[in-house]
């Protein structure tokens, strides 16, 4: 995330420079994860773990062209809910957005426009491939959403 104060200092020498602007990250702004709960995994042994959907919000600095991904890395003791072949359940959604005066409803894409997949060794990590012709643009805000299982011990 880019800092809201956003100034470097080149130092050399002993000797500093004035304060200059920064650039912006070529990653993400407007960014947000809403859970569903914040509570910790209480799930009995043997039991079905309670699953957690996640709302991200973002707006990409570039876009995420055909066949390109979005990958994700959630904090220590999260992991991403999948089936055993590692395939996990996603949502991509376009939010309505307005363009010179003129409303556009955006998009959501169908399941088999996306290919969700959990990591083979890291169950903390998953990754999101468009499929199709339809890219993630920049400039607009957009929803994903993914499930995970919350931490069973708070760090």
């Amino acid at each position: 995330v880019t800092p809201t104060v956003n100034r470097w200092l080149l130092e050399f020498n002993g000797e500093a420079s004035e304060a200059i602007e920064g650039f912006q990250l070529w990653a993400f702004t407007r960014t947000e994860i809403v859970p569903i709960t914040t509570a910790r995994d209480r799930t009995l042994a043997g039991a079905i773990r309670t699953q957690n959907p996640l709302r991200i919000s973002l707006r990409p600095f570039n876009p995420v062209l055909q066949s390109g991904q979005l990958r994700m890395e959630a904090p220590l003791g999260f992991q991403f809910v999948s089936l055993p072949s590692r395939e996990c359940d996603v949502q991509l959604q376009e939010l309505p957005y307005s363009l010179l005066g003129i409303n556009y409803p955006g998009y959501v894409w169908p399941e088999s426009g996306l290919v969700c997949l959990v990591d083979r060794d890291d169950s903390r990590k998953a990754s999101v491939t468009l499929r199709g012709t339809r890219e993630v643009r920049a400039g607009l805000d957009y929803l994903l959403i993914l499930t995970v299982y919350n931490p069973s011990t708070v760090y």
